[in-house]
């Protein structure tokens, strides 16, 4: 069982995605975007947690929604594109780490995450 998801940030294109599907793993710390660009990439490790409680998969998502916005453009920038891009990065980061771990409980939290930001 792979204990470690690898968030990276997938700005602009779906090229980025797929090659972001195949970083999750043990590779390099960036991975390729699909325009020469490294992007930044980070580990979150949830090893020490136990995915069948409610604390465990929280802290998992915490965890995942910490490491989004740490690979993300600035949330905070004043330019209303960085912002947008931003939440657009994060969201789909996260996204695709929950689909990555396949934990039903987690994939029910973000569910509900997100139903909750609608």
């Amino acid at each position: 069982m792979n204990t470690s998801l690898k968030l990276t940030t997938l700005r602009g294109a779906l090229v980025g995605l797929a090659a972001c599907a195949a970083t999750v793993g043990a590779f390099p710390a960036f991975a390729a975007t699909g325009f020469g660009v490294a992007a930044p990439t980070v580990h979150v490790r949830y090893d020490d947690l136990n995915l069948q409680t409610d604390a465990g998969t929280q802290a998992l998502y915490r965890r995942i929604t910490r490491a989004a916005r740490t690979v993300c453009p600035d949330p905070d920038s004043r330019e209303l594109a960085v912002r947008i891009e931003s939440e657009h990065c994060q969201a789909t980061a996260i996204a695709k780490a929950v689909n990555d771990v396949n934990s039903p409980k987690l994939a029910q939290l973000y569910a509900a995450a997100h139903a909750s930001r609608g």
